[in-house]
């Protein structure tokens, strides 16, 4: 839920708020997956620098080439065979630490289906998202 308004930046501000008109806008995508993926897992302490050479500076930049190079390489990996070795990355949330994020490639859809697109304001983390980050939604 907190990665849908990131572009507000309310981990920086102390005053958050958000119109209804844009409440009633937005919605949460739930995704079922099929079959088991293969993600690459750069969540454990340090990889992102040791592995890939990144500091913190060039993680959290919204800068993405290097994290986008990183992808390709991943995207790029076959097994012996010739098959795609993995169906995504999953890394470090620079957004909600200590959470992670993963990011699937489009090979990943046929292990993928849609269940159900639920309005934000419908979404059952709803209210406790504007508890936590200590959001005002505005009348208009």
């Amino acid at each position: 839920m907190e990665s849908v308004f990131r572009q507000h930046r309310w981990n920086r501000r102390t005053k958050r708020a958000i119109t209804r008109t844009e409440v009633y806008a937005r919605m949460v995508r739930a995704i079922g997956v099929l079959e088991p993926l293969s993600l690459v897992d750069l969540t454990a302490p340090g990889v992102m620098a040791s592995q890939f050479g990144l500091n913190l500076s060039q993680l959290s930049s919204r800068r993405y080439v290097h994290t986008q190079r990183i992808a390709a390489l991943v995207h790029a990996l076959a097994e012996p065979d010739g098959a795609p070795r993995f169906d995504g990355v999953l890394y470090p949330s620079r957004n909600n630490h200590p959470a992670a994020c993963a990011v699937l490639f489009d090979r990943a859809a046929e292990k993928l289906a849609l269940v159900d697109d639920i309005a934000l304001r419908d979404h059952i983390d709803w209210p406790s998202f504007l508890r936590t980050y200590q959001v005002v939604v505005l009348p208009a």
